[in-house]
């Protein structure tokens, strides 16, 4: 028969490391964002007005070829 110290071990280790996760996990999902000067290098206005329905249109963005088809 286990004794409540052991138990209390048991339960104090789980909620550290429940707690210790929630940082851990902030910190991977701030990491793998996009900064603030690399999303406002991204982006781009185009006017879809004169685009026909089917065929793809295609168009050079920062030196890369960008397609857009519109449904």
């Amino acid at each position: 028969m286990r004794n409540r110290w052991q138990d209390f071990l048991n339960y104090a280790t789980a909620v550290a490391g429940v707690v210790a996760m929630g940082p851990a996990a902030w910190a991977l999902i701030k990491y793998m964002n996009p900064s603030a000067d690399i999303i406002s290098q991204s982006t781009s206005v185009v006017d879809l007005t004169d685009a026909t329905i089917g065929p793809g249109s295609a168009f050079n963005w920062a030196g890369d070829p960008v397609f857009i088809w519109r449904r």
